[in-house]
């Protein structure tokens, strides 16, 4: 911490420091089989951050490089075995049609509007309205100016090539952008508690009904328009309990802790 202040020209030792809250880490992410890495979709293994993870509704700082090691051997094992069983598919050109579409999209005669614009405008106000602290007027407040952003974002073009255009880069990004928040949103409405690093003013304190794990996916069909025009349901699903060597583990663990503390 001393070395990175020092980099910027601040000496904490002597000076003071800005301190403030930050989006650190989100406990969601892709829902997979933590056996092999799998996921819903066909042939795509997934490890790390980008999963819902196995540290429940927090973590410590550090414990995601060690997830990220022992899960990316399972799922890099898996994935490098599923790959010698499988001979070469024929692609699949409406998928990568569809996907052609949705970047050519955003290309035509250049807007005013960039797509920056509504980046900082998304920014904002997940951070006033989303943040540390949430309630359901000010998440309400938030899902509808979501709605005015995709639309907003939905009339800009970047220009007609599709080669050395950051803006379309951006542009791809914000829809992503859009579809991530949207989702942060509708399921922080949904959990009618607070639990772990969900803390909502109106429902102070967890509540065991929503022992729960809140599952967020699209609704119906991806047209060659933006992404985001495909809707979104939600769904809940129990907490898989632990079994087997893991629950050992553990059981010795909290022996061994008691044993300490004694």
């Amino acid at each position: 911490m001393y070395r990175q202040f020092k980099v910027t020209g601040i000496d904490i030792s002597e000076q003071r420091m800005e301190v403030a809250p930050t989006a650190h880490y989100s406990m969601g992410g892709l829902r997979v089989n933590w056996a092999d890495g799998s996921t819903a979709v066909k042939e795509l293994f997934a490890v790390g951050e980008v999963t819902g993870g196995l540290h429940g509704a927090n973590r410590l700082g550090g414990n995601s490089l060690a997830e990220t090691i022992v899960f990316g051997r399972i799922a890099g094992r898996a994935a490098a075995m599923h790959a010698r069983k499988k001979q070469y598919t024929p692609l699949d050109y409406s998928s990568i049609n569809a996907a052609v579409a949705s970047v050519n999209y955003y290309l035509g005669k250049e807007t005013l509007q960039r797509p920056v614009e509504v980046r900082n405008e998304l920014q904002e106000l997940m951070w006033n309205k989303v943040g540390i602290i949430r309630n359901r007027k000010d998440m309400e407040a938030a899902l509808k100016k979501i709605e005015k952003l995709k639309k907003k974002l939905s009339h800009i073009r970047v220009g007609e090539k599709m080669e050395d255009n950051p803006e379309l880069v951006i542009a791809l990004d914000v829809e992503r952008l859009l579809l991530a928040a949207e989702a942060v949103v509708k399921c922080a409405l949904m959990r009618k508690e607070s639990r772990g690093a969900h803390y909502r003013s109106d429902y102070k304190k967890e509540a065991r009904a929503w022992l729960v794990n809140i599952v967020c996916r699209k609704a119906g069909r991806q047209t060659p328009k933006a992404s985001f025009d495909s809707g979104m349901e939600l769904s809940k699903s129990k907490v898989t309990k632990l079994k087997g060597l893991l629950v050992k583990e553990l059981k010795r663990k909290r022996q061994m802790n008691r044993s300490f503390v004694e």
